[in-house]
């Protein structure tokens, strides 16, 4: 694998991801970014929202698959600590984008006497890459002694997420996804959802919402921290829950005696399984707090189609009362 570094690199003027110069990997470089300014053909980046500024690029041309991590470090000249730094890798071919960018990390100015930002992402023998530096910040000083270094590293990072699918119903407890990696030192990961349908812990537990209507589908994501362009995705997916009523599992909720007719009114209790959510959902009211709402915990009672206004609900048992209109 070799290193290429832009001919101007070091000196002022803006710089663009042209490059010229070789270095052999694994090797360092170095050099005063003070004076680098930017290009109208830098990308914006991901791990910013901005094309930040005082831009040098390399190029990488690896002759082996595996993986290439870089790191690269900024320390100011005129204050001690960091300018902070933004590393980031595209394909080398064609003009760098967002769209292709293949993995960015931030690091912010800091008051410590080095911080390297590093990446490390999957290269394919004869591909080439280019690896841009950058400076988050806006000021003149905003720049300083950088380095870089470039390493091969044998295996291609991975990442996996198991159980690939799961199926949950509304209401139910929590799943927990499990991210492996493969390859690289720092294995955290970060999760996310979409839609934002339930949530997801830190430790990749899911949990389901109180409701949601069958067949609908969340993408579970785990995102490496040490090599943002990897991802693994699974899938969950909601079923529906048939309710059964228990024997003799309507009664009043006065007596908690079953048998009789039902009056308008009259506060219900129904047993079990399936009825709600997992955890006991309390009543809703209306904006005015004068009403009770017809659905709790995704829940209702219906008499001949009436809405029963419910006043709480859980997997094995609910309360409602006989809407008036019956």
């Amino acid at each position: 694998m070799v290193v290429t570094i832009p001919a101007s690199f070091g000196s002022g003027g803006s710089e663009n991801f042209n490059a010229v110069q070789l270095v052999s990997v694994p090797g360092t470089a170095s050099a005063d970014t003070r004076p680098r300014t930017s290009a109208t053909t830098d990308p914006v980046h991901s791990c910013t929202g901005s094309a930040d500024f005082k831009t040098t690029w390399w190029s990488v041309a690896a002759a082996a698959d595996g993986a290439l991590e870089v790191r690269a470090n900024g320390r100011r000249y005129d204050a001690f600590g960091n300018y902070g730094v933004i590393l980031s890798a595209y394909p080398g071919t064609g003009t760098p984008t967002r769209t292709t960018e293949l993995a960015c990390v931030a690091m912010p100015k800091d008051t410590l006497t080095q911080t390297d930002a590093f990446l490390r992402f999957s290269v394919r023998a004869g591909s080439t890459y280019l690896i841009e530096v950058s400076a988050p910040g806006g000021a003149s000083q905003d720049g300083g002694f950088t380095g870089i270094s470039f390493t091969m590293l044998s295996g291609v990072p991975s990442l996996t997420v198991t159980p690939a699918t799961n199926q949950v119903t509304a209401g139910s407890g929590p799943v927990t996804f499990v991210a492996t990696t493969a390859n690289l030192l720092n294995k955290a990961v970060r999760w996310s959802i979409s839609p934002a349908v339930g949530s997801i812990a830190p430790d990749g537990s899911y949990t389901p919402p109180a409701a949601a209507s069958g067949g609908t589908q969340v993408t579970v994501t785990a995102t490496s921290f040490a090599a943002p362009s990897l991802k693994a995705t699974a899938v969950v997916t909601f079923g529906t829950v048939s309710p059964t009523i228990s024997r003799a599992g309507i009664i009043s909720a006065a007596s908690f005696q079953a048998g009789g007719g039902v009056a308008p009114g009259q506060i219900l209790t129904v047993f079990g399984s399936g009825l709600g959510p997992a955890a006991l959902a309390g009543a809703q009211f209306s904006a005015d707090g004068k009403f009770l709402s017809g659905t709790t915990g995704g829940t209702q009672v219906l008499f001949d189609g009436v809405p029963a206004p419910m006043i709480f609900s859980y997997a094995g048992q609910i309360s409602a009362i006989a809407p008036y209109e019956i």
